[in-house]
């Protein structure tokens, strides 16, 4: 784009601060009659994410994208499916009309083993999507760190290289997942002790393949632990100032976690109380906005909170706190044994104060820590003695109050 464009139609709007400036700038020149091409011959290099402060306005930025462009984006993502032949519809005389789909686009019809594999694939790629981002982040401050530090660097900065160590052993089994995915025509360039290890029906090697992507998703959970860890360590000797302060020079800039790191460590522990403290055929309610890997746990029935009539999250939040108290009787009659609270859903005990106040009267809760609370959905006995015998038994282990 040409400065005297740029300057034509305003530039980056300063309402959004440090995201969505670019997608509304680009909107703003396709409304007057411009194009944006894709160029797939530039190269470039993308420090995504580094920015300070990069995702402290993300609500604002957000609230004020959708109010001014909400109804005048059209997706147009079907367009492009259809304009390269990754999707085709086939008009025959008489309805339903057919639709051939690319595999490279979607799968259908897939057994459940094919659909536990694209699963792992998806979840595998959005994590090494986000350890890449968070090792990017990690190398320019380590490196600035350098710059800013005599003498040898803490311990915590110099297990940067055993990270690195960690994504090369990642990485070089990918490698070797994706030779056995060949097939038999991949056998022929691997070394023979190798080949004769790799199971000739169809069915050992799709079993093969989900658990080694379950291994590999095991190392990448190890991973994101030890950026995480790292992080908090450089985080305390450079705190963050979300409000910014006095100017500061490259070698002494501010430092703040990952919240999505910090978040997958949130779902981790959750986890571990789970599989500790509740029975393995429990039916657990949780508290979420959406995210199924809070109902990941361990094998045990889960389901969100709140949920529509299909048991699909809702997409909204109770009006007042006898919506939701109606909503987790009509649950809890259907066989839910337990409510989980995870820490990002604590907010709802202040702000739905009644509805704490019906879980605190009506039932027990059986833990609570910083990662999460969790409620037994068995009525307390009107006097409180049988009760009391049923919430000591070993069976029902009560968390400590932290």
């Amino acid at each position: 784009m040409r400065r005297g464009l740029f300057e034509q139609v305003g530039g980056f709007d300063v309402a959004f601060h440090n995201g969505y400036e670019d997608v509304d700038l680009c909107l703003r020149l396709g409304e007057r009659g411009y194009e944006i091409h894709y160029c797939h011959e530039s190269v470039l290099y993308h420090l995504e994410s580094v920015s300070e402060g990069r995702f402290a306005h993300d609500k604002e930025n957000v609230r004020l994208y959708r109010s001014r462009w909400a109804r005048r984006v059209q997706p147009d993502d079907m367009c492009y499916y259809l304009e390269d032949g990754l999707l085709n519809v086939v008009y025959g005389k008489l309805y339903p009309i057919q639709l051939a789909i690319s595999p490279l686009l979607a799968l259908t019809d897939v057994d459940e083993r094919e659909r536990q594999a694209d699963q792992l694939l998806s979840v595998r790629a959005r994590q090494v999507g986000e350890l890449l981002k968070e090792t990017i982040r990690l190398t320019v401050h380590v490196g600035e760190a350098r710059l800013g530090m005599s003498g040898a660097l803490p311990i915590e900065l110099q297990r940067r290289q055993e990270l690195s160590v960690e994504h090369a052993a990642v990485w070089r089994e990918g490698a070797e997942l994706q030779q056995m995915a060949l097939g038999q025509s991949g056998q022929s360039r691997m070394p023979p002790a190798r080949a004769k290890s790799i199971p000739s029906r169809e069915d050992d090697l799709q079993a093969m393949l989900l658990n080694v992507h379950d291994q590999l998703l095991q190392r990448d959970d190890q991973i994101q632990a030890l950026i995480y860890d790292l992080q908090v360590a450089l985080a305390a000797l450079r705190p963050y100032a979300p409000d910014g302060g006095a100017a500061v020079d490259a070698t002494s800039r501010s430092f703040a976690p990952s919240k999505y790191l910090g978040y997958r460590q949130l779902v981790h522990r959750i986890r571990e109380v789970v599989r500790v403290h509740l029975p393995d055929d429990a039916q657990v309610i949780v508290v979420s906005k959406g995210d199924d890997d809070l109902l990941d746990l361990g094998g045990r029935l889960a389901q969100h909170f709140p949920q529509d009539e299909d048991g699909v999250y809702a997409g909204y939040y109770p009006a007042d706190s006898c919506a939701a108290i109606d909503h987790l009787e009509t649950l809890r009659a259907r066989g839910g044994d337990f409510l989980l609270f995870p820490n990002t859903a604590f907010w709802w005990l202040d702000h739905y104060a009644e509805f704490r106040e019906h879980l605190e009267v009506r039932y027990q809760r059986i833990w609570r820590d910083n990662s999460c609370i969790i409620y037994r959905l068995f009525e307390l006995a009107s006097d409180g003695v049988g009760a009391q015998a049923q919430n000591n038994h070993n069976y029902w282990l009560v968390g400590k109050e932290e």
